[in-house]
């Protein structure tokens, strides 16, 4: 009908960056049908692409109440809440979006973030026990568990974290580049110097890595490499 037509055509006017005809086609649609979720979701998202933030919630929270289901509204919005370190509104937000849709890992994780951030780390990890309970492979959960416990000093607790995600996922990047760093730093050379080169080898773009496997292979003897690197 002429309100969905509106609303591909706003998000054909978005996606082009014509952000002023997206806007006037967005709008148009919801004067032909005031019911319709996606027209509010949409104009959230160009308020936050203006940097509107304040602008961007009454659409988000337009789009949740005509979908209680709209996933990603929820997310966006705890998003924009939390860019805000506005952590009381993000936590809201996601916990109402948890009664629309339980279970959703998504919206887990995210609230996981925001309990790290506000470091009230029991929280964050209950939450990311459940991330993994349902994704056991999620190679950036397990990251934030070893960032949680090297933020109150417990490398051990760390190492454990990224090792049960390499259990889960042998060729993450990620795990393999954190727990290399750790391990470089703990002094635990060869071991770290054999996952910096796995994780370079799968991603060769982590400067991070660069650095501390020059370093290892500098402390391991390999000179002429490790320089190079």
């Amino acid at each position: 009908d002429a309100a969905h037509a509106w609303v591909g055509l706003g998000r054909r006017y978005a996606d082009q960056g014509d952000l002023g005809r997206a806007v006037e086609a967005l709008e148009r649609a919801i004067a032909r049908d005031e019911q319709l979720a996606e027209p509010h979701y949409l104009l959230g998202n160009i308020r936050l692409r203006q940097q509107r933030l304040a602008a961007a919630v009454p659409h988000y929270e337009r789009a949740i109440f005509l979908e209680p289901g709209y996933l990603q509204a929820y997310f966006n919005l705890g998003g924009l809440h939390s860019r805000q370190t506005d952590y009381g509104p993000a936590i809201e937000v996601l916990r109402r979006g948890l009664v629309a849709l339980p279970g959703e890992v998504e919206l887990i994780f995210q609230l996981a973030r925001i309990y790290f951030a506000q470091a009230q780390y029991g929280a964050a990890l209950q939450q990311l026990a459940a991330v993994i309970n349902a994704q056991p492979a999620r190679a950036e959960a397990h990251e934030l568990i070893a960032q949680i416990y090297l933020a109150q000093e417990d490398a051990a607790a760390a190492q454990k974290a990224l090792r049960r995600g390499l259990m889960a996922d042998s060729t993450s990047a990620v795990l393999q580049a954190r727990l290399g760093i750790l391990l470089w730093q703990e002094g635990v050379v060869d071991e770290a110097v054999g996952l910096l080169e796995r994780a370079l080898a799968a991603d060769p773009d982590r400067d991070e890595v660069y650095y501390s496997l020059g370093r290892a292979l500098l402390r391991h003897g390999a000179e002429a490499q490790g320089r190079k690197l």
